[in-house]
This record gives C-alpha cells, structure tokens and sequence, in this order.
C-alpha cells in the first residue's frame, strides 16, 4: 500500500494541491487540474493508496475557498474506489 502525506500547512493554493497529487499519485499527463479531474484520476486508482491529510485549516476561504470542495471530493472518490483511503488528522 501507498502512504501520501497531504500537509495543507504547505499546500497553500489548489495550483499547489494539484501539482502536488499529480505528482505523488503519477496522474496521467492530461489531468485537468481541477476537482472533476480529480475525481476521476483517484476514482481510476487501481492499486490501494491512503491519503493522509494534516493541518486542515479551520479557515472556510482556506483554498481559495475551495478546501470542502477538495475535501468532498476525496471523500467521494473513497466511496466510490475501495483503493482509495482518504484519513484526516
């Protein structure tokens, strides 16, 4: 099983945020870049990987305001793919 350590102290844009998981989930090179994407590319994942999310900031505008958007579409994307674990801490 794959761990990926998401620390959103560090990930301070969605830009970063998808970079970051296109990067450590090897994303295809036509990932769009945005939560549909997204989706897709995790809901695609054929081998079991746990995405560990850290310092969810308690800010709404966190993200760009996106940061329940993301955090909804992890949360989907593991229902619907058992391969995928999301856990926040």
């Amino acid at each position: 099983m794959k761990y990926v350590l998401m620390d959103l102290n560090r990930l301070d844009s969605m830009k970063n945020v998808h970079a970051f998981l296109e990067r450590e989930l090897e994303f295809p090179e036509y990932y769009g870049h945005n939560l549909d994407a997204l989706y897709d590319c995790l809901t695609d994942i054929a081998e079991p990987v746990t995405i560990i999310i850290v310092n969810v900031p308690e800010n709404e505008d966190a993200l760009e305001g996106r940061l329940e958007g993301l955090l909804s579409v992890l949360e989907s994307a593991s229902d619907e793919n058992p391969n995928v674990i999301i856990k926040t801490l």
